[in-house]
C-alpha cells in the first residue's frame, strides 16, 4: 500500500487533540479511529513486528508528546521530559488476564494500540481500577474499549492500576504498546523493544 506517512501523522495528531481525558479515579483517554481506515486496514495485514515499527514511527511525534502534556495537565505526571519513545507488541487469548498494576518509572505516557478485528469483544480492552489497600482488593472503574482501530493511554502514576480482565472468549487479542520514557533508552530497561528513538 501507497500512503503518506505525514498525511497520517496528521490525522493521528487530530485524533489525540480531539480526545477528552476521562477523569474517573484515574486519567486516562480512550481514542476512536486512530489512524486513517485505509491506514489501519494495511496494518492488519501485516507481521506485528512490522505493525510494531509503524506504531512507533508514527506515534513518536513531537506534536503527540505536547498534547499529551496539555491532556493531562491536571494528572500527577512523573517527568515534564520525554527522552525516549519504545514500542512492544502483545498477543494473547482465551484464558488470559494481566493483574492490576501501575507501569513503573520511567514511564511518562503509556498508549495502547488495539489492533482488534472486529468490534465484538469491547470488554477485553485495558481495564481502570481503584484499589482498596487494607484488604488488596480492585475493583473495575471503566474499560476502554478493545474495538477496531482504537487506542488508550495512561499516564502512569502510583495511582494509576489498569490491566486487563480475564479472557473468557476465542478471541486473538493483539496490541502494540508504545512508551514515552522520562528516561534515555538502556539496554536494561525492561521490554523488548528493537524500535526506539
Amino acid at each position: 500500500m501507497d500512503y503518506n506517512i505525514e498525511d497520517t501523522k496528521t490525522h493521528v495528531r487530530k485524533q489525540f487533540s480531539n480526545t477528552n481525558v476521562e477523569k474517573t479515579h484515574m486519567h486516562f483517554m480512550s481514542i476512536d479511529n486512530l489512524f486513517p481506515d485505509d491506514f489501519y486496514k494495511y496494518v492488519m495485514t501485516l507481521e506485528l513486528t512490522e505493525a510494531q515499527r509503524l506504531a512507533h514511527d508514527i506515534l513518536c511525534d513531537e506534536h503527540i508528546v505536547k498534547t499529551l502534556y496539555k491532556k493531562f495537565v491536571d494528572a500527577e505526571l512523573r517527568s515534564d521530559v520525554i527522552r525516549s519513545v519504545y514500542a512492544f507488541w502483545q498477543r494473547s487469548g482465551a484464558g488470559y488476564s494481566l493483574k492490576p498494576h501501575v507501569d513503573s518509572y520511567p514511564r511518562v505516557f503509556t498508549v495502547i494500540v488495539n489492533l482488534a478485528d472486529s468490534n465484538e469483544h469491547p470488554d477485553i480492552g485495558t481495564a481502570m481500577y481503584s484499589v482498596d489497600d487494607q484488604i488488596k482488593q480492585y475493583t473495575t472503574n471503566a474499560v476502554a474499549p478493545y474495538v477496531m482501530n482504537s487506542a488508550s493511554v495512561i499516564a502512569p502514576n502510583d495511582h494509576t492500576w489498569h490491566g486487563v480482565n480475564l479472557i473468557e472468549k476465542p478471541v486473538d487479542r493483539k496490541s502494540i504498546v508504545v512508551v514515552f520514557s522520562a528516561q534515555e533508552w538502556n539496554d536494561d530497561q525492561i521490554h523488548y523493544s528493537e524500535w526506539k528513538s
